[in-house]
């Protein structure tokens, strides 16, 4: 759990969200949500988007660092303050290899985590 004296947030566990096969991505909602896609070793990227099934179509693009996704974890928001929260949150936690440096600098002002 992540404390903040503005906030208290808990990070939800990843059986808590919808997974599906990347060979299957084209069943993704065209819902705004988050989403992670993750390969042997586990999660490699987190993101947000306001159409899954646009922005996971978009990652098939050939990148090396993206042949060996093997599965998407998703989870839908309807409050979109809400789902860039979260992104933030599981950026934080997971900070993988994928998320390059900018990017988190850009998620994590220091309103939000108090730094």
């Amino acid at each position: 759990m992540l404390m903040n004296p503005k906030f208290i947030i808990e990070i939800e566990n990843i059986d808590t969200f919808t997974k599906v096969d990347f060979s299957d991505k084209t069943k993704l909602p065209k819902a705004q949500g988050l989403y992670m896609l993750a390969d042997n070793t586990g999660i490699v990227y987190v993101g947000s988007t306001s159409n899954l099934y646009n922005r996971i179509l978009s990652h098939q693009v050939p990148r090396t660092h993206y042949k060996n996704i093997i599965c998407i974890y998703f989870k839908l928001f309807e409050d979109n303050q809400e789902l860039l929260i979260q992104e933030r949150l599981y950026l934080y936690y997971y900070f993988k290899k994928f998320n390059n440096s900018q990017t988190i600098a850009y998620k994590f002002p220091e309103d939000i985590f108090g730094r």
